[in-house]
């Protein structure tokens, strides 16, 4: 099965969220391409957003982990 396939698969028909299918679907064919060039730190890095991501869209966890950024405070 071709990695756009099995990242549809995976996901099913009911997706919360599209930007972030689409993001997820984006990271499948980035990790193709750094992953064919031999970019090893790289196509982990990607790898490892797309997993984060999945995890995301599952509702495994949540988009906010509940900390802010120090410099953009909310108002």
């Amino acid at each position: 099965m071709p990695e756009n396939d099995k990242i549809a698969h995976s996901l099913g028909d009911n997706v919360p969220n599209p930007s972030l299918k689409y993001i997820k679907d984006m990271l499948g064919e980035l990790h193709t391409i750094s992953d064919a060039e031999g970019a090893d730190m790289l196509s982990y890095l990607i790898e490892m957003a797309f997993i984060e991501c999945d995890d995301i869209l599952s509702n495994s966890r949540p988009i906010k982990l509940g900390f802010q950024n120090k410099r953009h405070k909310a108002t």
